[in-house]
């Protein structure tokens, strides 16, 4: 009886936390917030979760475990299978969250976390590296590319080996 009234208080602090994440940026949530919209005082919030940036890494990994990614898919095209991926589990509810650097930073997490957990080892690694060899080279270079709609530009820079002259 003890896991199945933990469970629905979870599920009760994840279902307002989605809430809040459909009005509030991320970075202007707090605790108290969680707690006030799940029905719940602050303390029992802290009782499953470490701070709200732990509420957000579970709740994404909750998200994206509902929605499975395909090992191959993800190899070959790895920027459009995670925007994929995101417009159909986040994309329409978190408009909200678009430019909050804390949500992106605990999105992009958590989709490290989920390719981590359905690739091997190697394969895994092999994927982050050539994400975050894009993604250093689109910073370095002051590049405005978005990683959610310009994918397709980013698989081609890995696929075909070549970056754009800046």
């Amino acid at each position: 009886m003890a896991k199945q009234q933990q469970d629905s208080i979870k599920r009760r602090i994840f279902q307002g936390f989605e809430t809040l994440l459909t009005q509030i940026p991320f970075s202007k949530i707090t605790v108290q917030m969680i707690a006030d919209q799940a029905h719940i005082h602050r303390n029992t919030v802290y009782l499953h979760f470490t701070d709200k940036h732990d509420l957000l890494a579970q709740f994404l990994d909750h998200q994206l475990r509902t929605y499975q990614l395909n090992a191959s898919e993800l190899q070959r095209h790895p920027f459009q299978t995670i925007a994929q991926s995101y417009a159909a589990t986040m994309a329409q509810k978190f408009i909200k969250q678009v430019s909050d650097t804390e949500f992106i930073q605990g999105s992009t997490d958590a989709f490290c976390r989920a390719i981590i957990r359905t690739n091997d080892g190697v394969t895994a690694y092999q994927i982050l590296g050539k994400i975050s060899a894009v993604q250093i080279w689109a910073k370095y270079n002051q590049q405005p590319f978005d990683v959610f709609r310009d994918y397709q530009k980013f698989d081609h820079m890995i696929n075909g080996g070549q970056f754009p002259k800046t």
